[in-house]
């Protein structure tokens, strides 16, 4: 996600916050230290700016084998649902083990009402055929049917959990 128009290269809070939206959308569980990065360039820029995002390989239920994720697309158990996989999402290298979902919206908060209110819109307007053509994109030698129809569920609960999170209303 880029950061938003109105942010400025000293403000690293919204884009600190938009990598944390990112993850929360994708399940990331491994965010922590080593994969941050800062770049520096004292000829062209002179602040020090956040790196783009990497290291998303702990996302979209990767741990689990097709056998489960066919499973919990398919039963009635609320337990063991993906909203129930969704919600269980945790930050272990956050104080407190926050969810990735309470994480980022608390990060959010911290950022300018403008910024904010931008990064509401972008991921109310994210539609389901936009996640869908995503994990399409994804070689089948890569991802699974399973795997796929997964992360895409994945994907739309976190993002529908995100929106609840950012309602103006609330």
């Amino acid at each position: 996600m880029q950061p938003p128009p109105s942010a400025t290269l000293g403000d690293a809070c919204s884009v600190f916050s938009s990598y944390l939206l990112l993850d929360a959308l994708l399940a990331n569980t491994d965010r922590h230290h080593e994969n941050w990065g800062v770049l520096v360039n004292g000829i062209e820029e002179p602040a020090p700016q956040l790196a783009p995002t990497f290291d998303h390989a702990s996302c979209l239920g990767f741990q689990l084998s097709d056998d489960e994720r066919q499973e919990r697309l398919l039963t009635r158990d609320v337990n063991r649902t993906v909203a129930a996989y969704a919600e269980r999402g945790r930050s272990r290298h956050f104080a407190g083990t926050p969810t990735l979902v309470g994480l980022a919206l608390d990060a959010l908060g911290a950022c300018r009402p403008e910024d904010l209110e931008i990064y509401r819109q972008r991921l109310a307007a994210l539609e389901e055929t936009q996640i869908e053509a995503v994990a399409a994109a994804v070689p089948d030698v890569r991802m699974s049917h399973p795997a796929r129809i997964f992360a895409v569920r994945l994907m739309q609960e976190n993002r529908r959990r995100l929106l609840d999170g950012l309602d103006p209303a609330c």
